[in-house]
């Protein structure tokens, strides 16, 4: 749609497009779900604050279970002037198909946002013309100038019969509040939450590191003000809602920023769950966030073979890992380990290596993953030029729950086998499902243990 149409109504749809699966597209990472877990869409999320004087209204498909049909209805109701989408490589066959038949019964603008639109977004609006525009950066307000009809910065358009690509300008992160009164599903979950509701917070944008197998680190990091989080943090606490997920790829980047805003955090009593790095991890900084509320930290791991660690600039040693861990057990926080097995580099040998070292440094939580040749990582740079994977292939599950390629050493049925093996030797320990059935606090975690646990005994 070449002009942008006369905003009258100005109704616009924040919508998680209905699928086959339990598709996570979030925050440029799209997967199958693997356990009890969907959270709010975070894209969406932001946009609600930027576009809060706009009549919204979320539809999510996913977390609801609403199907193709239904939600079709429901747009036909609401005859919006736009339309916000998530996409994902997980799913884009489906959206599109999907999105298709949208275009068909509306005449709303139709917008994305997604890992498939920042490598390929102009490619994707060339080949479907329904697709009116995608975002780049959803933190940004550019969104507002595009739907106003002026040049827009961070995004891909469609105007006067061209496709501008507008120019990656963003470096500071200020939007008004979320409207998280709008995604309180009662369907939203995640495996580590001691409190429900819950949701979910962004303070920081993009990741400083810059892993080879990570999209996060090509992004333009930037981080909120303290007192524009602290303002977030006190309207959640009005929704009654004291449960936080704080999706930031690395939580604390600042040691100094970071402590000031934990120690604010503090009276507001909130119970909380974060990722981090093994290399910023300190006592000082741990102690601050046990009283702010923080009681689940997840890591990124990856491998238990310093080798291939450093091969795929993970930027931490083992020693690191063994002492964060250490620190986490002594301070009485619960710990989640990610692990990739079959990075560049791996080998039967080293995945063994990683298996014995998911055992050694005692997490709660692991997660089993393969490489996924993301968009725009160093990773699917180097599968393409090795010929592991094809340059067209953008349909991908980044939950692991099929094997895209093999490495050098590895095929892709080695390391699924090795990453079955992994899950088995972990999770079924008579000793282990003792310490969690022990540890148990409260039903809202009986009931995750219980469907996570039912979840990884099925697959």
């Amino acid at each position: 749609m070449d002009n942008i149409k006369e905003n009258i109504l100005k109704r616009i749809v924040l919508l998680n497009p209905p699928g086959d699966r339990i598709y996570l597209r979030d925050y440029y990472c799209s997967k199958v779900s693997k356990a009890n877990y969907i959270n709010q869409p975070t894209d969406l999320l932001i946009q609600s604050g930027i576009l809060k004087d706009y009549e919204l209204t979320v539809i999510d498909c996913i977390a609801d279970r609403i199907g193709i049909d239904e939600c079709m209805q429901k747009i036909s109701e609401i005859d919006p002037y736009a339309i916000i989408f998530i996409s994902g490589a997980v799913s884009f066959n489906e959206d599109i198909a999907f999105l298709r038949r949208v275009a068909k019964k509306t005449s709303a603008l139709l917008i994305g946002s997604g890992d498939v639109f920042m490598e390929m977004g102009d490619n994707i609006l060339k080949k479907y013309s329904f697709i009116d525009c995608c975002i780049l950066d959803f933190t940004t307000k550019d969104i507002l100038n595009y739907l106003d009809g002026r040049d827009a910065d961070n995004m891909i358009y469609r105007k006067g019969g061209k496709i501008i690509i507008g120019p990656k300008v963003s470096k500071e992160f200020d939007i008004p509040i979320p409207r998280h009164d709008l995604f309180r599903s009662r369907n939203y979950a995640f495996p580590f939450v001691r409190k429900e509701p819950f949701t979910t917070v962004l303070i920081s944008y993009g990741c400083p590191f810059k892993c080879q197998f990570c999209v996060m680190g090509r992004l333009n990091y930037k981080i909120r003000s303290n007192d524009a989080i602290i303002e977030e943090l006190k309207y959640i606490k009005k929704l009654g809602i004291d449960e936080i997920y704080f999706n930031d790829q690395t939580f604390g980047v600042n040691k100094k920023i970071a402590n000031s805003l934990l120690r604010r955090m503090i009276p507001l009593k909130l119970s909380w769950t974060c990722y981090w790095r093994v290399d910023l991890t300190d006592e000082k900084t741990l102690v601050l966030m046990k009283k702010a509320g923080c009681h689940t930290i997840m890591y990124g791991v990856e491998s238990g073979n310093q080798d291939v660690l450093d091969r795929n600039s993970k930027g931490i040693t083992k020693q690191q890992i063994i002492s964060a861990f250490k620190l986490c057990r002594k301070h009485g926080i619960r710990t989640a380990a990610t692990f990739i097995l079959g990075l560049p580099g791996d080998n039967e040998e080293s995945c063994e290596e990683t298996i014995r070292f998911a055992l050694e440094i005692r997490c709660d939580y692991a997660s089993f993953n393969t490489p996924v040749p993301r968009m725009g990582t160093e990773l699917r740079r180097l599968a393409i030029k090795q010929g592991l994977v094809n340059a067209e292939k953008y349909v991908m599950d980044q939950s692991g729950n099929y094997v895209i390629m093999g490495n050098e050493n590895m095929t892709a049925a080695e390391i699924k086998k090795a990453r079955d093996e992994a899950i088995r030797r972990f999770y079924f320990r008579p000793s282990y499902i003792l310490k969690r059935l022990f540890g148990i606090r409260n039903f809202v975690e009986l009931k995750n243990h219980l469907k996570n646990g039912f979840i990884v005994l099925f697959k």
